[in-house]
Order: structure tokens, then C-alpha cells, then sequence
């Protein structure tokens, strides 16, 4: 497994968006393959700070955000649509709170950060 500060950055600051800064094998019976690739400067300004990818048993699960809270904690946001009414909707989440505590902490500890903050 490699590691790295989601939020690190060249001496110009940046990361060009495609970097994969933290690669990791198998976490658990279902959740393997994680990786996480930093966001470019304007989307972090945002708090997005990356992207996540994981294989979830036989299925491979894109685009979740990593993006830090207004408190300063990270937490995910899967991936969603919008249908043409302007509604949201869910494409692949977690059952509840405590599945979503269990994902966030097995893809923290992989990725290498802490689960209580996520520094500027």
C-alpha cells in the first residue's frame, strides 16, 4: 500500500488532478483496490479535496468525493444524478449511518488520513 497527505502539494501547488496519491489492496472481505486521486486547485478551494475508487466486492465504485466538512472533518459524498425535474438522486451509497461509519474508516485508514480532521 502507498501513502500520501491528500492534501500535499508540489512547490507550485498542485497536483494536476491525476495523481494517485494513496493505492491500497485488500481491506476486508469486500472492500479492496482503494484508490484516491487529489482534486485540482480550484475544486479543493472547495473543500473537495479528491476522489476515491473502490472495488466493492465484484463491483468497482468511482467518483466518491472526499471533501472536508465545515468543521474541518473528511467525509464522503457518493455519487449521485440529477434527473430532469432537478431531483437528486443516489447512484450507490452506504445502508445507514453505521455502514457509512465502517466505509469512511476503512478508506481513511487507506488512504492515510485521520477520520476527526483534515487540516487547510
Amino acid at each position: 500500500m502507498t501513502k500520501g497527505n491528500p492534501e500535499s502539494r508540489d512547490e507550485s501547488g498542485n497536483h494536476g488532478g491525476h495523481e494517485i496519491v494513496a493505492k491500497s489492496g485488500n481491506v476486508g472481505p469486500l472492500l479492496s483496490e482503494i484508490q484516491f486521486t487529489c482534486a485540482p486547485r480550484e475544486l479543493r478551494e472547495d473543500g473537495i479535496l479528491g476522489f476515491v475508487s473502490v472495488r466493492y466486492g465484484l463491483l468497482r465504485i468511482d467518483s466518491i468525493a472526499l471533501r472536508k466538512s465545515r468543521s474541518g472533518r473528511p467525509v464522503l459524498s457518493f455519487p449521485s444524478r440529477r434527473d430532469r425535474h432537478g431531483e437528486q438522486h443516489s447512484v450507490v451509497r452506504p445502508i445507514g449511518d453505521e455502514a457509512r461509519r465502517e466505509l469512511e474508516g476503512a478508506i481513511f485508514r487507506a488512504i492515510g488520513i485521520a477520520g476527526e480532521e483534515v487540516r487547510p
